[in-house]
């Protein structure tokens, strides 16, 4: 994940989003390694949990769903249910009380039943009332977007666009696809590794994945799509990138196993293709000097 030309670039860009990004790979991390490799839960643990929600959670709200990974660690890891519902109930008040503190006039804003008006069309957009008592718009919108902006998801994601998403600043698409196999290689089983994400886990991943991929979406739609648009606007790739690694890893079977263990020579190889992004980009820019 951080060799992608779009990593990369939000983290030399400084950008606030790799803050982000490092804030939801860690969390995801803690939440993982207490699911499959901690005897227990300690106190400790729960703290940083919930500090890294506190954090996280007012830059971006949508990432919420992402602390439903810790439904990943088995209760008895925590000594029992009553200790189990406390330290639910820490983390969640820790990211509500945090929202509370940053984020109150947002919400109030984004969940009024007055229609919003989104500057740069200068046309109205929708209210959170309208979007909710009209199911068949909200899944006609969602099914628009993935049909035609797919494709464009995928290519923001690894970073075909950089800049201000700039067409001029492009990565070559044959460099998108090695990134995109790259990590697929990444994240296929190698020989002798044990699977340690049953197949229940992994359906609970993916539903986690695509809860927040939803609420992403949901939000451009509320904040940055105008009544007269056909698909939800204002949504990037690289919204996606903070749950990537984890659905990456749910992807390991029994099925897809590699004969060769490849990691370090994908991860050299994807360093000199960003070696070659590095250098095209220059020499874009000075042209455009």
């Amino acid at each position: 994940m951080a060799l992608l030309p779009m990593t990369l670039h939000l983290t030399g860009s400084m950008s606030y989003d790799a803050m982000i990004l490092a804030l939801a790979f860690y969390f995801t991390a803690v939440c993982l390694d207490l699911a499959y490799e901690k005897e227990n839960v300690r106190v400790r643990d729960i703290v940083v949990l919930a500090a890294v929600v506190a954090v996280m959670g007012p830059c971006k709200m949508v990432y919420a769903v992402l602390m439903a990974f810790c439904f990943l660690i088995p209760v008895r890891k925590f000594g029992g249910w009553r200790n189990y519902l406390l330290s639910a109930a820490a983390v969640l008040a820790a990211f509500v009380i945090a929202m509370v503190l940053v984020n109150s006039q947002t919400i109030a804003i984004y969940t009024s039943e007055s229609e919003t008006y989104v500057t740069w069309a200068e046309e109205a957009g929708y209210s959170f009332g309208q979007l909710l008592s009209n199911p068949k718009l909200l899944f006609q919108m969602f099914y628009n977007t993935f049909v035609w902006q797919a494709e464009y998801y995928h290519l923001t994601m690894i970073g075909a666009y950089l800049g201000n998403v700039d067409v001029v600043l492009d990565v070559p698409y044959l460099a998108v696809m090695f990134f995109s196999l790259g990590l697929l290689g990444l994240s296929f089983r190698k020989p002798g590794e044990t699977l340690k994400i049953s197949m229940g886990q992994r359906c609970f991943i993916w539903i986690v994945c695509l809860g927040c991929a939803g609420a992403v979406m949901f939000s451009m739609l509320l904040a940055w799509t105008p009544v007269s648009s056909k698909v939800i606007t204002g949504v990037q790739g690289r919204y996606f990138l903070p749950f990537l690694p984890v659905l990456l890893m749910s992807l390991k079977n029994n099925t897809v196993v590699l004969t060769k263990d490849v990691n370090r020579t994908l991860l050299y190889l994807m360093c000199v293709a960003d070696c070659y992004v590095i250098l095209r980009l220059f020499s874009i820019v000075s042209m455009r000097l």
